[in-house]
């Protein structure tokens, strides 16, 4: 199961291939196991029916459109797709463009920065591009072509000062859409869950679950901000991942029982050490486990705490939240 590839920082590991969103969303993958996907037409090549098999739980003509790297491009992949009614934007090695008459590199490099060439066939289904910046690009696209051609700024080193360079719609249209798997490498690389262990199944397991996790805060985000909530009141990935791990670790759970040969009227330590000089604000319960009707059980405190209700204060706290909920009587509420 284990892949080597000494570009990544770590050189062996398990190969996931993933289709994502331009947020980051991660739709479809498909993981590696050294065998070649089985799809219903094969392009002949691995990459390309790697891309194959992802987009087949796409619905077919219903104008979506996939955008890849050099790695998965070839002129039949984005032809299969094109039948199937998938655009594609890709950018694509020289050694694949099958004989397109193009214009060779060093030509286009003597024009200068921003110099163009196209060419499409002959139903005009197909265009590929070779577009001059710093080096030459080349990309393909079953819907995209040149027009219309608007400027972009770039820094020239000889003038010291910024330019603005003639750049093809396709390559902005490519820049502006690819980059979703790369977010949600990051996404998941924040807080990472996983532990060290020599069992293959667990990684796969700890990395199902930051999926769905990173997958779950993109949703929750989105809702938030269709729902004209405030950014500053939306939670942030590494609270979010915090609020739903405390929820399943109490949800219908009872209380946390205290250590053998401790008193239930013992005071504790934050009791102990009397209020302090800064007041912080600790966090919430979730509905999920507030609302569980599980462990909710009153105790008395030695000291008195207020009630964020009516501000009034109270000496009996729930033992299932122990420091972090009080019980009022007034507004019958654990918080």
């Amino acid at each position: 199961m284990k892949y080597y590839n000494p570009r990544k920082p770590d050189k062996w590991g398990l190969k996931v291939i993933a289709r994502c969103g331009r947020n980051g969303f991660v739709h479809d993958f498909w993981m590696c196991d050294g065998m070649a996907p089985k799809v219903e037409n094969s392009i002949g090549f691995f990459a390309a029916d790697v891309v194959m098999k992802l987009c087949e739980t796409l619905p077919k003509h219903k104008g979506y459109k996939v955008f890849f790297d050099n790695y998965f491009a070839f002129l039949e992949l984005q032809e299969a797709l094109l039948r199937d009614g998938i655009h594609s934007v890709a950018t694509i090695r020289s050694n694949r463009l099958r004989g397109c008459p193009v214009m060779p590199s060093n030509e286009l490099k003597r024009k200068g920065r921003g110099a163009t060439d196209f060419c499409c066939t002959r139903d005009n289904k197909l265009c590929v591009v070779k577009w001059f910046d710093n080096r030459e690009v080349i990309l393909t696209s079953t819907y995209k072509c040149v027009d219309p051609v608007e400027p972009v700024r770039r820094w020239d080193k000889r003038q010291r000062q910024f330019i603005d360079v003639p750049c093809p719609q396709i390559v902005k249209e490519y820049n502006q859409f690819m980059g979703g798997v790369d977010l949600t490498g990051m996404l998941i690389s924040l807080y990472r869950i996983d532990h060290k262990c020599r069992k293959w199944h667990r990684r796969v397991f700890f990395w199902a679950i930051h999926v769905a996790l990173t997958n779950s805060w993109l949703k929750y985000k989105a809702d938030c901000t269709k729902n004209g909530i405030e950014p500053r009141n939306i939670m942030d990935l590494m609270a979010f991942m915090l609020s739903v791990s405390d929820s399943l670790i109490k949800l219908e759970k009872t209380y946390v029982t205290r250590k053998r040969g401790q008193r239930p009227s013992a005071p504790t330590a934050e009791e102990e050490a009397g209020p302090s000089k800064t007041v912080r604000r600790t966090r919430e319960p979730e509905d999920i486990t507030r609302t569980d009707q599980t462990g909710h059980w009153p105790e008395m405190m030695t000291t008195k705490k207020r009630c964020r209700v009516c501000h009034r204060t109270c000496q009996v706290r729930c033992m299932k939240f122990n420091h972090t909920s009080v019980y009022c009587y007034r507004t019958k509420l654990f918080f």
